[in-house]
């Protein structure tokens, strides 16, 4: 009686996955874009850097890192990031690294040369 009804249950259960249906792996997190935003924004901030040209402490900062992680995977970076030209683009032009470093610019600027 109770196998039949468990025959029962497991036969009308919906499947959750299958063969044919399984996504893509996803890339991991990889802070360190954000830990490079945060240091060169600190860094911009502190020398009084204004303008546009603050942002190239930016695009410096992420160069570093996707060289590092480039270097680190030893040119093969898909499992941190979808494609090659994701891990340039996709994380240098990320919101949260941009705003990560947008934020703690102008906290360190106005903190070091306002107050």
């Amino acid at each position: 009686m109770i196998s039949d009804r468990v025959r029962e249950e497991k036969k009308n259960a919906t499947p959750t996955s299958t063969s044919h249906h399984h996504s893509p792996p996803k890339p991991k997190n990889n802070n360190s874009s954000i830990a490079l935003a945060l240091t060169s924004a600190l860094a911009a901030g502190v020398l009084g850097v204004e303008g546009w040209s603050g942002f190239l402490y930016y695009l410096a900062g992420q160069a570093v890192a996707a060289s590092a992680l480039w270097a680190k995977t030893a040119g093969e970076p898909e499992a941190f990031a979808l494609s090659k030209v994701g891990l340039l683009v996709g994380e240098s032009l990320g919101s949260t690294s941009l705003l990560t470093f947008i934020l703690f610019w102008s906290l360190a600027h106005n903190y070091v040369h306002l107050f």
